[in-house]
C-alpha cells in the first residue's frame, strides 16, 4: 500500500513498488512553413578609369565656306578601362509563419 503524501507526487511515486519508472512519454511534431522576403537591391562602385591610346590619330581637315579659315578634327582610338565593383544590399522584411498544414516535409 503507497503512503499518502499530497504535497509532491513524486514522493508519492517513490514509494510504490516497484518503483514508477514506466510513463507515457510522446513528442508532439506540428509543420509550419516559415517565410520571409527578401529584397535584393544592386550596388554598384566604379574605381579608378584608366585610359591609354590605341594606334595612331586621324586628322580631317574642312575649310571654312569663304576659304580664309580651316578646321580641323583629330580623332583617336582609346582603351578606357573602367572597373566596376559588383555587389548586393539584402533588406529583410517580416517573418510570417503558416502553421496547421498537414503535408510532410521529410
Amino acid at each position: 500500500m503507497p503512503e499518502n503524501h499530497e504535497s509532491s507526487p513524486e514522493i508519492l511515486c517513490e514509494s510504490f513498488d516497484p518503483p514508477c519508472k514506466e510513463v507515457c512519454k510522446k513528442i508532439g511534431y506540428q509543420y509550419a512553413d516559415i517565410s520571409v522576403p527578401i529584397e535584393l537591391k544592386p550596388n554598384a562602385t566604379i574605381g579608378c578609369i584608366e585610359s591609354e591610346c590605341c594606334g595612331e590619330p586621324s586628322v580631317y581637315c574642312k575649310e571654312n565656306y569663304t576659304g580664309n579659315s580651316c578646321e580641323i578634327t583629330v580623332t583617336q582610338k582609346i582603351l578606357i578601362k573602367i572597373p566596376v565593383e559588383f555587389n548586393v544590399i539584402a533588406c529583410v522584411g517580416e517573418e510570417q509563419i503558416s502553421c496547421g498544414d498537414d503535408d510532410p516535409c521529410c
